[in-house]
């Protein structure tokens, strides 16, 4: 299985679809990811991609697990840091 299939079944999940669209799952579908970075973190492999839910922006970052944050919420928590 592909990464992004992989990834879509995660947000698929996550995102709360139903149950009768699952074998609609595809590496572009339900949603179409687009590589932003890769890089280390204490010697594992981490890459971000962001993608689109409706009007709603997101990243999904792939390390050791797979998480998802908003956009928007998350600049703002960088900026945030920064600022201390």
């Amino acid at each position: 299985m592909s990464k992004f299939r992989e990834f879509n079944e995660y947000l698929f999940s996550e995102f709360g679809y139903g149950k009768e669209q699952v074998d609609r799952i595809s590496e572009n579908w339900p949603f179409h990811l687009s590589f932003l970075k890769a890089f280390q973190v204490e010697g594992t492999a981490v890459e971000v991609y962001e993608f689109k839910n409706g009007d709603d922006e997101y990243y999904l970052v792939s390390g050791p697990s797979l998480s998802i944050h908003e956009k928007s919420g998350l600049i703002k928590t960088l900026h945030n840091l920064k600022d201390k």
